[in-house]
């Protein structure tokens, strides 16, 4: 995980979002570099995930297209930051 950059897709729903924003930290805490998430798409069924867009039948391209407008870059809470 160190040095990498991760991104995370969570269930769409109040659960998978808190359990997103949970592994988000966890990758920042193993030493991920770049965290990004999906932030609840509120335009998909609830509990919808990649599984379901897989089962949809999206191709890659329709996949990262989704990804790179969902994509919301995470931010460690400021007490985890270190002062310079």
């Amino acid at each position: 995980m160190v040095g990498r950059h991760v991104f995370v897709w969570g269930d769409a729903d109040e659960p998978g979002e808190a359990a997103a924003l949970a592994v988000c930290a966890a990758c920042h805490e193993a030493g991920a570099v770049g965290v990004k998430y999906t932030a609840w798409d509120r335009e998909r069924p609830k509990g919808w995930d990649c599984a379901d867009a897989a089962a949809e039948g999206w191709d890659t391209a329709r996949t990262v297209a989704w990804l790179k407008e969902r994509a919301v870059v995470w931010t460690p809470p400021a007490a985890d930051v270190p002062a310079d």
